[in-house]
Protein backbone atom coordinates (compact mmCIF):
# COMPACT_ATOMS: atom_id res chain seq x y z
CA UNK A 1 0.00 0.00 0.00
CA UNK A 2 2.86 2.35 -0.62
CA UNK A 3 4.12 4.48 -3.41
CA UNK A 4 7.51 3.62 -4.82
CA UNK A 5 9.18 6.77 -3.51
CA UNK A 6 10.52 5.20 -0.34
CA UNK A 7 7.15 3.47 0.20
CA UNK A 8 4.33 5.71 1.26
CA UNK A 9 3.23 3.22 3.85
CA UNK A 10 6.60 3.72 5.53
CA UNK A 11 5.57 7.36 5.87
CA UNK A 12 3.52 6.38 8.89
CA UNK A 13 6.52 4.74 10.52
CA UNK A 14 8.68 7.75 9.76
CA UNK A 15 6.10 10.02 11.29
CA UNK A 16 6.03 7.84 14.38
CA UNK A 17 9.76 8.23 14.80
CA UNK A 18 9.51 11.98 14.38
CA UNK A 19 6.72 12.06 16.92
CA UNK A 20 9.02 10.49 19.50
CA UNK A 21 10.64 13.91 19.86
CA UNK A 22 9.32 15.88 22.82
CA UNK A 23 9.16 18.93 20.52
CA UNK A 24 6.79 17.23 18.08
CA UNK A 25 3.30 18.71 17.81
CA UNK A 26 0.04 17.41 16.39
CA UNK A 27 -0.22 17.90 12.65
CA UNK A 28 -1.85 16.59 9.47
CA UNK A 29 0.60 15.66 6.74
CA UNK A 30 0.52 13.66 3.54
CA UNK A 31 1.39 13.46 -0.11
CA UNK A 32 -0.22 13.14 -3.52
CA UNK A 33 1.75 10.99 -5.95
CA UNK A 34 1.73 9.82 -9.54
CA UNK A 35 3.69 6.65 -10.22
CA UNK A 36 4.33 4.73 -13.41
CA UNK A 37 3.59 1.43 -11.64
CA UNK A 38 2.23 0.76 -8.13
CA UNK A 39 4.49 -1.89 -6.63
CA UNK A 40 3.70 -3.62 -3.33
CA UNK A 41 6.37 -5.99 -2.03
CA UNK A 42 7.87 -6.19 -5.51
CA UNK A 43 4.59 -7.01 -7.26
CA UNK A 44 2.64 -4.66 -9.56
CA UNK A 45 -0.84 -3.79 -8.26
CA UNK A 46 -1.85 -2.09 -11.54
CA UNK A 47 -0.81 -4.56 -14.25
CA UNK A 48 2.30 -2.36 -14.65
CA UNK A 49 0.14 0.68 -15.46
CA UNK A 50 0.32 4.12 -13.75
CA UNK A 51 -1.38 4.96 -10.46
CA UNK A 52 -2.59 8.08 -8.69
CA UNK A 53 -2.11 7.85 -4.92
CA UNK A 54 -2.96 9.82 -1.81
CA UNK A 55 -1.57 9.50 1.73
CA UNK A 56 -3.02 11.49 4.63
CA UNK A 57 -1.67 11.11 8.18
CA UNK A 58 -2.74 12.63 11.46
CA UNK A 59 0.34 12.82 13.66
CA UNK A 60 -0.74 13.34 17.27
CA UNK A 61 2.78 14.45 18.24
CA UNK A 62 3.13 11.81 20.96
CA UNK A 63 4.05 8.79 18.85
CA UNK A 64 0.54 8.08 17.60
CA UNK A 65 -0.21 8.29 13.87
CA UNK A 66 -3.55 7.56 12.21
CA UNK A 67 -3.57 7.50 8.44
CA UNK A 68 -5.03 6.35 5.18
CA UNK A 69 -3.76 5.46 1.74
CA UNK A 70 -5.73 5.51 -1.54
CA UNK A 71 -4.66 4.19 -4.93
CA UNK A 72 -6.16 2.81 -8.11
CA UNK A 73 -5.40 -0.89 -8.63
CA UNK A 74 -5.98 -3.50 -11.32
CA UNK A 75 -5.14 -7.19 -10.99
CA UNK A 76 -6.89 -8.77 -13.99
CA UNK A 77 -7.63 -7.41 -17.47
CA UNK A 78 -11.15 -5.99 -17.69
CA UNK A 79 -12.09 -8.34 -20.56
CA UNK A 80 -10.88 -11.40 -18.64
CA UNK A 81 -13.71 -13.59 -17.25
CA UNK A 82 -11.74 -13.76 -13.99
CA UNK A 83 -11.79 -9.99 -13.49
CA UNK A 84 -12.09 -9.24 -9.77
CA UNK A 85 -13.51 -5.76 -10.42
CA UNK A 86 -10.85 -4.36 -8.10
CA UNK A 87 -10.31 -0.71 -9.01
CA UNK A 88 -9.49 1.03 -5.70
CA UNK A 89 -7.34 0.21 -2.70
CA UNK A 90 -8.40 2.02 0.45
CA UNK A 91 -6.00 1.23 3.27
CA UNK A 92 -6.05 2.69 6.75
CA UNK A 93 -3.71 2.21 9.67
CA UNK A 94 -2.88 3.14 13.24
CA UNK A 95 0.75 3.34 14.32
CA UNK A 96 2.48 4.04 17.59
CA UNK A 97 6.21 4.64 17.96
CA UNK A 98 8.52 5.27 20.88
CA UNK A 99 12.21 6.00 21.30
CA UNK A 100 13.52 3.13 23.43
CA UNK A 101 17.03 4.61 23.57
CA UNK A 102 18.81 7.51 21.95
CA UNK A 103 18.73 6.89 18.21
CA UNK A 104 16.67 3.71 18.55
CA UNK A 105 12.94 3.70 17.76
CA UNK A 106 10.30 0.99 17.78
CA UNK A 107 6.91 1.34 16.08
CA UNK A 108 3.90 -0.97 15.90
CA UNK A 109 1.40 -0.52 13.08
CA UNK A 110 -1.98 -2.17 12.52
CA UNK A 111 -3.13 -2.02 8.90
CA UNK A 112 -6.42 -2.79 7.18
CA UNK A 113 -6.27 -3.28 3.39
CA UNK A 114 -9.67 -2.87 1.73
CA UNK A 115 -10.82 -3.06 -1.90
CA UNK A 116 -14.36 -1.65 -2.27
CA UNK A 117 -16.63 -2.91 -5.02
CA UNK A 118 -14.91 -6.23 -5.75
CA UNK A 119 -16.91 -9.33 -6.62
CA UNK A 120 -14.91 -11.36 -4.08
CA UNK A 121 -13.59 -10.34 -0.68
CA UNK A 122 -9.96 -9.15 -0.93
CA UNK A 123 -9.78 -7.30 2.41
CA UNK A 124 -7.24 -8.35 5.03
CA UNK A 125 -5.25 -7.11 8.03
CA UNK A 126 -1.54 -6.91 8.79
CA UNK A 127 0.43 -6.17 11.95
CA UNK A 128 3.88 -4.61 11.51
CA UNK A 129 6.76 -4.16 13.95
CA UNK A 130 9.58 -1.76 12.98
CA UNK A 131 12.92 -1.18 14.67
CA UNK A 132 14.87 1.83 13.39
CA UNK A 133 18.39 3.04 14.17
CA UNK A 134 21.41 4.50 12.39
CA UNK A 135 21.86 1.06 10.86
CA UNK A 136 18.52 1.16 9.05
CA UNK A 137 15.02 -0.17 9.63
CA UNK A 138 14.20 -3.81 10.31
CA UNK A 139 10.58 -4.80 9.74
CA UNK A 140 8.51 -7.82 10.71
CA UNK A 141 5.03 -8.03 9.19
CA UNK A 142 2.43 -10.70 9.93
CA UNK A 143 -1.06 -11.40 8.61
CA UNK A 144 -3.26 -14.31 9.63
CA UNK A 145 -5.19 -13.80 6.39
CA UNK A 146 -2.58 -12.76 3.84
CA UNK A 147 -4.16 -11.59 0.57
CA UNK A 148 -7.54 -12.63 2.04
CA UNK A 149 -6.56 -16.27 1.48
CA UNK A 150 -7.48 -17.50 5.01
CA UNK A 151 -3.85 -18.45 5.62
CA UNK A 152 -0.95 -16.64 7.25
CA UNK A 153 1.97 -14.79 5.70
CA UNK A 154 5.06 -13.27 7.32
CA UNK A 155 7.36 -10.58 5.90
CA UNK A 156 10.95 -9.82 6.90
CA UNK A 157 12.40 -6.59 5.58
CA UNK A 158 15.47 -4.38 5.85
CA UNK A 159 15.59 -0.80 4.51
CA UNK A 160 18.24 1.90 4.59
CA UNK A 161 19.49 4.89 2.63
CA UNK A 162 22.15 7.56 2.41
CA UNK A 163 22.66 11.06 1.06
CA UNK A 164 24.81 11.63 -1.99
CA UNK A 165 24.74 15.40 -1.51
CA UNK A 166 22.40 17.97 0.04
CA UNK A 167 19.66 17.03 -2.45
CA UNK A 168 20.19 13.61 -3.97
CA UNK A 169 19.71 10.50 -1.83
CA UNK A 170 19.67 6.75 -2.35
CA UNK A 171 17.39 4.28 -0.59
CA UNK A 172 17.24 0.51 -0.82
CA UNK A 173 15.17 -2.29 0.59
CA UNK A 174 15.41 -6.08 0.72
CA UNK A 175 12.53 -8.26 1.83
CA UNK A 176 11.49 -11.89 2.16
CA UNK A 177 7.83 -12.91 2.14
CA UNK A 178 7.03 -16.31 3.66
CA UNK A 179 3.83 -17.38 1.91
CA UNK A 180 4.16 -21.14 2.34
CA UNK A 181 0.75 -21.35 3.99
CA UNK A 182 -0.87 -19.39 1.13
CA UNK A 183 0.97 -20.47 -2.03
CA UNK A 184 3.23 -23.29 -0.78
CA UNK A 185 6.11 -20.99 -1.68
CA UNK A 186 8.00 -17.85 -0.62
CA UNK A 187 9.95 -15.17 -2.44
CA UNK A 188 12.46 -12.33 -2.09
CA UNK A 189 11.73 -8.76 -3.21
CA UNK A 190 13.90 -5.66 -3.43
CA UNK A 191 14.20 -2.11 -4.71
CA UNK A 192 16.87 0.55 -5.08
CA UNK A 193 15.83 4.16 -5.62
CA UNK A 194 17.11 7.68 -6.23
CA UNK A 195 15.29 10.60 -4.58
CA UNK A 196 15.57 14.26 -5.49
CA UNK A 197 13.38 16.86 -3.73
CA UNK A 198 12.51 20.27 -5.18
CA UNK A 199 10.50 22.47 -2.83
CA UNK A 200 7.46 20.36 -1.82
CA UNK A 201 7.96 17.89 -4.67
CA UNK A 202 9.97 14.68 -4.61
CA UNK A 203 11.19 12.87 -7.71
CA UNK A 204 11.97 9.17 -7.37
CA UNK A 205 13.38 6.65 -9.81
CA UNK A 206 13.61 3.07 -8.54
CA UNK A 207 14.48 -0.40 -9.72
CA UNK A 208 12.03 -2.98 -8.36
CA UNK A 209 12.15 -6.74 -8.58
CA UNK A 210 11.62 -10.17 -7.08
CA UNK A 211 13.34 -13.52 -7.10
CA UNK A 212 12.32 -16.23 -9.58
CA UNK A 213 9.94 -17.52 -6.92
CA UNK A 214 8.12 -14.19 -7.10
CA UNK A 215 7.40 -14.59 -10.79
CA UNK A 216 6.43 -18.23 -10.20
CA UNK A 217 3.74 -17.03 -7.75
CA UNK A 218 2.57 -13.78 -9.35
CA UNK A 219 3.62 -14.11 -12.98
CA UNK A 220 4.63 -11.04 -15.06
CA UNK A 221 3.37 -8.68 -12.33
CA UNK A 222 6.54 -9.58 -10.40
CA UNK A 223 8.97 -8.96 -13.27
CA UNK A 224 11.80 -6.52 -12.62
CA UNK A 225 10.97 -2.96 -13.62
CA UNK A 226 12.15 0.64 -13.37
CA UNK A 227 9.47 2.83 -11.79
CA UNK A 228 9.23 6.64 -11.81
CA UNK A 229 7.25 8.53 -9.16
CA UNK A 230 6.53 12.22 -8.57
CA UNK A 231 4.98 13.21 -5.25
CA UNK A 232 3.78 16.47 -3.75
CA UNK A 233 4.14 16.72 0.03
CA UNK A 234 1.74 18.77 2.13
Amino acid sequence: MFTNSGKAMKLSITMCCLACSPLAMADVVGNLAVTSDYRLYGVSQTLEDPALQLVVDYDAGNGLVIGTFLSNVDYVDDDDPGDLEADIEFTYYVSYGIEVAEGHEVAVTAIRYTYPGTNVNLDYNELILDYSSQFGTFTLGYSNDAFAADDSGTRYEYANGFSVNDKLSVDFMLGYYDLNDVFDDSYTYYNVGLNYPIAQFNFNLSYNGTSNKGTDIFGPAADDKIVATVSFNF
